[in-house]
């Protein structure tokens, strides 16, 4: 710490003159080290006065550039490295990407600072103040070179690591000293973005102010007026319906945000991703390039380009097909390896628009000539712009939101200039369409019909194809349906006899221990009585067993007919039989099932040609709709003779009649007969309709009564029926008699 002395006018004059010559080398000492006074050299210490607000550093710091981007800063503050800084001032070329460069900075404090800003910039010059460090980190050594802080900075680091978390653009890190008190900075600084001019330190009081004119209104009044189009573009399209004016709005769109996204240090804009600004160049690019190709998707869609060139159009589309993959490409190679990656694909894509905007410039038409004007417009100002950014060009204008607001202004010219032609197009066509009203509907509406009826013709052809489908499958399901109702019936019909057989069989094993008995006991006359007995139970058991044989040979015979070929059949003998097996099957099912069977079959009748197995099917059908409207299943709902007295009972009747009243030639007649409830009138047209069923869902196709009328009039036959709520139903087949 230095101490100053003062001595009163008593002292001595030589004592005086002894401390004036000290005084002066601490004075000069002291002076040369004040900025603007002290010499410059490459470790020099900077002592910063806390009395001056702003403090360059430039000449007193020095720079190593770490082309492996790997040293520590252990190593870097070590005595390795200590001779291979050179003076920051002597730097003359460019900062290249993706190296790394580092500052060594020692500053002494004259008094006391406390939370000042160690601010990097480009050029002192230059009073924005842009500074362009992707990555900045700081450590502050002591006097042994041991590490005491470290803080980061950068327009890529998260907000949560800065020290300084407003004005994320600013390249700022807290600086602290106490009076007397030698701090070593070393600066390791990453730029991904280059390359540019590398970075100078500065001391400032926050007292001073942020350095540079922030925010700049160009950005906002350029951002505001591209957000006001598309505002208004989005507007327009809800109501007129008019692509160019959506594809217009998303383009304004994407100029307006592309500005913020990149200008951090604006209010408002801090909410964009501040814990991931990584990720704002790829954003930036993805609005850019998403810019361009809305930008060519207006264009198409104003100057109406699939009408004026279809070969244009091909091209155009391919152009933008090749445009998306780009910036798809670029999105994702910026995202994944945060490096900005500039290829020669956006000067071919600006290349190929000019050459687009010259050929349709050849087209006489308004509407082309205000897009040419409006891309050409752009262009100039953009290349203005470039120039302007890297040259001294002195301009009262910024030439970037002037070129773009002057362009979307164009275009919004020529969008009301559109309007208003398709306002007259409209017009026009509404007296074209006034007067060949006629000729254009008769016309419109043979195309209309024409096409109906072609598009109606394809889907009957593919509904027919899977009706007939649906068809099969749902006839062999009914079939499968009968065939496991009729092996329920025949199952409960073989039980019968085999429960004699089986009786009669124990009888007989009794009788025969009883004969042998006997005959030991010589008693001849009582052992005759045994073995007639036992002939006699013989005889049953075979009677049951030839009719348990008849019956499965039955079964065996209705199975394996498969050729639909007419054969003479007893109708009386199937109908009884399919009458009792459809009782049995149901019996089987349902045990609480009793219903009364009636029968009367005409003996006149002989046998006749029919196929059996399909009218076996019929009479099965119609025999189980029978049951099911006198007793309804106790499962379904139904209610066991709901009427006290009410016996239920079904009748099946065979009789030779004329095959149509009043006609020639004899037939037979089968009518199936119930006293249920009857069928309702307003049904009873339907029910020979396929799908058609009054049953619950699931326990029905509906194809039972209409399979059933297929077949009586494939063997030339009438299905018809009678029904009455008082007296029940009644189904009547008449074959003829062939």
């Amino acid at each position: 710490m230095i101490k100053y002395y003062h001595y009163t006018s008593t002292e001595s004059s030589y004592m005086k003159l002894l401390l004036l010559i000290p005084a002066l080398f601490l004075a000069k000492a002291l002076l040369s080290q004040h900025p603007g006074i002290n010499k410059a050299w490459n470790d020099s210490v900077y002592v910063a006065d806390a009395r001056i607000q702003i403090h360059d550093l430039k000449k007193y710091t020095a720079v190593y550039t770490d082309s492996s981007n790997m040293i520590s800063i252990e190593e870097m503050s070590s005595e390795k490295f200590s001779n291979r800084f050179r003076p920051l001032s002597t730097m003359v070329q460019p900062a290249q990407p993706y190296i790394t460069y580092w500052l060594k900075i020692s500053i002494s404090a004259l008094g006391a600072i406390d939370n000042w800003w160690l601010l990097l910039y480009d050029d002192p010059a230059d009073k924005n103040y842009h500074a362009e460090n992707s990555y900045v980190d700081a450590w502050f050594l002591n006097n042994v070179h041991v590490v005491t802080e470290h803080q980061r900075t950068g327009i890529l680091v998260p907000r949560s690591q800065k020290a300084i978390k407003e004005n994320l653009r600013l390249n700022r890190i807290l600086f602290s000293a106490k009076a007397g008190e030698t701090k070593y900075v070393y600066l390791r600084v990453y730029n991904e973005f280059g390359p540019d001019i590398i970075s100078s330190p500065q001391l400032r009081d926050p007292i001073a102010g942020v350095p540079g004119k922030e925010p700049e209104l160009w950005i906002i009044f350029g951002s505001g007026g591209a957000f006001f189009f598309a505002i208004i573009s989005f507007f327009f399209y809800f109501f007129v319906k008019e692509k160019a004016y959506l594809y217009f709005g998303l383009y304004a769109l994407t100029l307006s945000q592309h500005y913020l996204i990149v200008h951090s240090y604006l209010p408002f804009v801090s909410w964009y991703i501040p814990e991931h600004p990584h990720l704002v160049m790829p954003a930036f690019f993805f609005l850019t390039i998403s810019g361009f190709i809305f930008f060519a998707l207006f264009g198409r869609s104003f100057i109406n380009l699939p009408q004026l060139s279809k070969r244009l159009d091909t091209i155009f589309k391919w152009v933008i097909a090749f445009w998306i993959a780009t910036l798809i490409t670029t999105v994702v190679l910026i995202t994944a390896t945060h490096r900005v990656r500039f290829t020669e694909v956006n000067f071919i894509f600006v290349l190929l628009f000019l050459i687009f905007l010259i050929r349709i410039a050849f087209f006489k038409s308004i509407l082309i000539r205000v897009f040419v004007a409006g891309a050409l417009w752009l262009l100039c100002f953009s290349i203005l712009g470039f120039l302007w950014e890297r040259v001294p060009l002195s301009l009262p204008f910024n030439p970037w939101p002037t070129g773009q607001l002057g362009q979307l202004l164009i275009y919004a010219a020529g969008l009301a200039y559109k309007v208003r032609l398709n306002e007259k197009a409209r017009a026009h066509a509404e007296i074209v369409k006034i007067r060949n009203v006629e000729l254009a509907g008769l016309y419109e509406q043979s195309k209309k019909q024409k096409e109906e009826i072609e598009v109606q013709k394809k889907n009957a052809e593919e509904a027919l194809v899977e009706l007939k489908a649906a068809q099969t499958q749902l006839i062999q399901s009914e079939k499968m349906a009968s065939l496991g109702e009729l092996t329920a019936g025949i199952a409960h019909e073989i039980q019968n006899p085999l429960n004699f057989v089986n009786n009669f069989s124990e009888v007989n094993k009794e009788l025969v221990d009883e004969l042998q008995q006997e005959l030991r006991a010589g008693k001849l006359d009582d052992a005759i009585v045994i073995s007639n007995d036992i002939k006699e139970n013989e005889e049953k058991i075979n009677h049951h067993g030839k009719r348990a044989d008849a019956i499965v040979k039955g079964m065996l015979q209705h199975s394996r007919r498969r050729n639909s070929i007419k054969e003479p059949t007893d109708i009386n003998k199937l109908a009884d039989e399919i009458f009792r097996l459809a009782y049995h099957g149901l019996r089987a099912k349902d045990k609480s099932f009793n219903v009364t069977m009636k029968t009367d079959y005409d003996e006149n009748i002989g046998n006749i040609n029919i196929i059996p197995q399909d009218i076996g099917r019929v009479l099965l059908n119609l025999c189980n709709n029978a049951f099911y409207a006198v007793c309804p299943p106790t499962s379904q709902g139904g209610i066991k003779n709901p009427e006290k007295g009410y016996e239920p009972t079904v009748w099946v009747k065979t009789s030779l009649n004329l095959l149509q009243p009043g006609g020639g030639g004899a037939g037979i007649c089968i009518s199936v007969r119930d006293n249920g409830p009857g069928i309702p009138p307003a049904i009873v047209d339907k029910i020979f309709q396929p799908f058609f069923t009054t049953k619950p869902a699931g326990q029905g196709t509906g194809l039972g009564l209409s399979l059933s009328y297929d077949i009586v009039k494939a063997h030339g036959g009438e299905l018809r029926v009678e029904t009455s709520n008082a007296e029940g139903t009644e189904f009547v087949v008449q074959l003829p008699d062939i």
